[in-house]
């Protein structure tokens, strides 16, 4: 085996990567499969409420790339941050949310990607799942019977115990372990 030394002493600079995207990659075939206007007008509503009633006002967001963000953010189970730092480095993902439809494209912030997905209703994330899930089944790459795709919605309801509940907790276990004792050693007195 040989080996080249060549670039260990090199420092990275700014690289210019050009990238080819098959258009039949399953993420991009997903892309051209989904009704985007359908998507649309199912999270509109919820993004049409607020409290002043003023949805029209302010920056306009983009739904298409909002709409692909929040998909890949759930296909990947990936935080905000990571989600933004994932589209801003993947060229594939950069195409599946839009990149080259837009003439100013760029990925959301992860204060907007929380901030968008917060505004839709756990309905909503079930309605889009389910047809985005639909599609990938019906085009042949997510079949159900390798894919098993739990698509519920349910908020956490689980409380973690604090310190003094727990000591709470330790105290009366110790009373009854001390009241079981005391009740042996008045039965044993008895018995002599």
């Amino acid at each position: 085996m040989g080996l080249s030394l060549q670039g260990l002493e090199t420092r990275l600079g700014n690289t210019t990567v050009v990238t080819n995207i098959r258009e039949d990659d399953p993420l991009i075939k997903l892309g051209n499969l989904i009704d985007w206007s359908f998507l649309a007008v199912i999270v509109q509503p919820d993004l049409k409420k607020t409290d002043a009633g003023f949805w029209r006002k302010g920056r306009k967001i983009n739904l298409r790339i909002h709409l692909a963000v929040m998909i890949l953010q759930v296909l990947l189970k990936a935080t905000d941050r990571g989600i933004e730092t994932q589209v801003n480095r993947t060229p594939l993902f950069q195409a599946f949310c839009g990149l080259g439809l837009f003439s100013q494209w760029k990925c959301p912030d992860h204060t907007k990607v929380e901030e968008f997905r917060n505004r839709l209703a756990p309905e909503t994330h079930k309605k889009v799942g389910d047809y985005v899930v639909k599609l990938a089944v019906k085009a042949g790459f997510a079949s159900p019977r390798v894919v098993d795709i739990d698509s519920t919605v349910q908020e956490a309801n689980m409380a973690y115990p604090s310190d003094a509940t727990l000591m709470h907790k330790l105290a009366r276990k110790c009373a009854k372990v001390m009241e079981f004792m005391k009740s042996i050693k008045k039965n044993t007195c008895h018995r002599r």
